[in-house]
């Protein structure tokens, strides 16, 4: 079986962080209030943020300018790269992950985060998944977890985020989704893994 996992929210505890840097940005760059900035930040996230603005601000408004756009991005970017390397590991994921490779399953991350920023981060490295990618303009997210859908033809794939906007990758991907958070993936994956078994053990005794 093939896991697909998204990161920020899944795999890393980062999404109150960062939710807090979006919301600064928001506020300091389109004058929006803080709950205004805190509901339409959760209620877009799972894309790139400069993807968020462009749906939540159109880009013809006064306040809601290309250049405009283009310094919030930068300066929501920015933080996100400085914090990265401090944002916790969901717990329980390091085990479930051993588990999961120790049984012959892939697991693979795909995210929409910049790939330059994840090269180094010290959280993903003991984790081992088969397949990392962030995304590019060239390459957004959809056709990552298509590409890597495509290099496991055989195998029953399942996509773990914590996001309406994964919810929405997994739909149109036509792959199985689960909405997890930091706190529940573990026990999500250790369950899917549970019942992988239970199958493949119905399909030997069914020869």
């Amino acid at each position: 079986m093939l896991f697909i996992f998204d990161m920020d929210g899944t795999v890393l505890n980062s999404m109150p962080q960062l939710t807090e840097e979006a919301v600064k940005v928001m506020q300091k760059y389109f004058h929006v209030t803080e709950e205004e900035a805190r509901r339409d930040y959760l209620m877009t996230t799972g894309k790139p943020f400069v993807e968020q603005l462009k749906q939540l601000f159109d880009e013809n408004d006064v306040l809601g300018g290309e250049e405009r756009r283009r310094d919030a991005v930068a300066e929501y970017e920015l933080r996100h790269y400085e914090l990265c390397p401090t944002f916790p590991l969901a717990p329980g994921l390091q085990e479930a992950l051993d588990t999961l490779h120790a049984k012959s399953h892939h697991a693979a991350l795909v995210t929409s985060t910049d790939y330059h920023m994840l090269e180094n981060l010290p959280q993903l490295k003991p984790l081992k998944f088969d397949y990392i990618s962030g995304t590019t303009p060239k390459q957004p997210k959809i056709l990552q977890i298509m590409r890597v859908k495509s290099w496991w033809p055989e195998s029953p794939v399942v996509y773990l985020g914590d996001s309406c906007a994964d919810a929405h990758y997994a739909e149109v991907a036509k792959i199985p989704f689960h909405q997890v958070t930091c706190s529940t993936v573990a026990s999500v994956v250790t369950e899917l893994l549970k019942k992988a078994e239970e199958q493949k053990h119905f399909q030997k005794v069914a020869r």
